[in-house]
């Protein structure tokens, strides 16, 4: 049985913990959605051309968590995937950062 892409709903921005491993981080993300269960292929996701880092998945399958290396320029979508990248709606707001 083959799995489809994962569908990302919600992105959120932090401000990460200045000790978090391989840090400092400038940004941290938390993306919800479907369909993040564990596979084969690592996720790889994206804003921009910024390139998410030391990506977590939830146990759940719901969602994951990583860090920016360096800050997205305002308006870039998020993209993510397991065999290839594919373009959200979710897009970067230096405004939304928490």
């Amino acid at each position: 049985m083959s799995m489809g892409e994962p569908t990302a709903s919600t992105i959120h921005f932090e401000v990460p913990d200045p000790s978090a491993p391989g840090g400092p981080w400038p940004l941290g993300i938390v993306v919800t959605g479907t369909g993040f269960a564990p596979r084969g292929l690592p996720l790889l996701a994206c804003v921009g051309s910024v390139a998410a880092e030391a990506i977590l998945l939830f146990p759940d399958g719901s969602g994951f968590s990583g860090y920016l290396a360096r800050m997205p320029n305002e308006g870039d979508a998020l993209a993510i995937g397991f065999a290839q990248l594919a373009a959200t709606d979710l897009v970067y707001h230096s405004g939304d950062i928490a």
